[in-house]
């Protein structure tokens, strides 16, 4: 089986559920992925040109059978008519799926990001298996055109694919009313390349940490509340900034640049409590962050507000609330008097595995599709 996958994201990027995926199933059952790199959907903005993206290692040797194609696209694709210019940029991935339309049974196109390109292609060939993974409330993004564009081009694709697998329960929601959701797949965490749990049990000094973007729906004021009322305990916040910080930051905030998976994992082992503060709206409804599955690997507890699956996670007692009503001494206090048992991190490691997350996804393409 070939795989031709239409990936949200580069293949040179830190390696996130796309290329676990893609692993994942070039050891069950496919020989080959065209991952097709991703290219802008949405209309350029003045303040893009004041974010600077730091580059990130290739990691192409990881993956064995991978072919990766680069395209070029204006950026065009929310414009009516106009962005039908692109289909001259587009015909190196055209031509790749009509040539491997001509063996239908052995080929299957996956959308990890609905662009127009793949929307046109499982038009143009309704007759090759087709799978829509929908990671993101992919609309809640963008605005204005964008974002009424967004919106078209991802019912469409969801309601063309032959399969289709959401990240959340909310995603599931929001697709369940016009067509069936063939899995909930929701992230999971590759949990082979954590160290033993007796090595994460070191004496921890008093910190509490977030590893990831800081963004628009980081709860600053959140925070801030929560540093000013533990002064003696240090807040590590480790990512890029994507967003304005707040002004006048409390003194006990700290801040770490954007590091490699394994200074990642350096960090979250030294926290004694992790935290994932985002805001609760519409663009963090549907988030199933992969940090709560780090953190609960390593053995660290888990404050985090109400937004997206960590609403189910607090509600089954694997992660505590935090909001503005918080007694944020009494809250650490009661979590640092806790200890967490090897027996539930090995558990847990099992449960959230990737491989454990794909094993269903494998099973339910090589059943239809071989």
């Amino acid at each position: 089986m070939e795989l031709i996958y239409f990936a949200p994201v580069s293949f040179s990027s830190y390696w996130q559920r796309p290329h676990y995926m893609i692993d994942y199933l070039l050891n069950h059952g496919f020989s080959q992925v065209y991952w097709i790199d991703p290219y802008p959907t949405r209309l350029p903005r003045l303040s893009d040109m004041g974010i600077k993206f730091q580059s990130a290692p290739s990691v192409a040797t990881r993956c064995k059978g991978v072919k990766v194609i680069r395209l070029h696209a204006l950026p065009f694709e929310p414009l009516p008519v106009l962005w039908h210019l692109n289909r001259l940029l587009w015909q190196p991935v055209i031509q790749l799926v009509e040539e491997k339309s001509l063996k239908p049974e052995q080929v299957v196109i996956g959308i990890g990001r609905p662009t127009r390109l793949a929307l046109s292609v499982l038009t143009r060939h309704p007759e090759l298996h087709s799978f829509f993974d929908v990671m993101d409330d992919y609309s809640a993004f963008y605005t204005g055109l964008s974002k009424h564009s967004m919106r078209q081009v991802e019912f469409a694709t969801a309601c063309r694919a032959k399969w289709l697998f959401c990240s959340s329960p909310k995603l599931v929601d929001k697709y369940q009313q016009f067509r069936s959701v063939d899995l909930l797949l929701q992230n999971g965490y590759p949990m082979a390349s954590l160290p033993r749990f007796e090595n994460c049990q070191m004496e921890k000094p008093p910190v509490i940490g977030y590893v990831g973007t800081i963004a628009s729906w980081f709860d600053w004021p959140l925070v801030i509340r929560m540093a000013q009322a533990l002064p003696a305990v240090s807040v590590h916040i480790v990512g890029p900034v994507r967003a304005e910080l707040p002004e006048h930051l409390p003194s006990n905030i700290r801040f770490f640049p954007e590091c490699s998976k394994n200074e990642a994992i350096s960090h979250t082992m030294g926290f004694r409590v992790g935290i994932i503060p985002f805001q609760c709206n519409t663009l963090t409804d549907s988030v199933d962050p992969i940090k709560f599955y780090e953190m609960m690997a390593l053995g660290v507890p888990v404050w985090s507000t109400g937004f997206g699956t960590m609403s189910g996670y607090i509600h089954h007692g694997m992660a505590r609330h935090i909001d503005a009503s918080t007694e944020w001494p009494i809250l650490y206090e009661r979590t640092c008097a806790e200890h967490t048992s090897r027996p539930a991190v090995i558990d847990f490691r099992r449960r959230y595995d990737w491989s454990s997350r794909f094993s269903e996804l494998s099973e339910l393409i090589s059943k239809d599709a071989v």
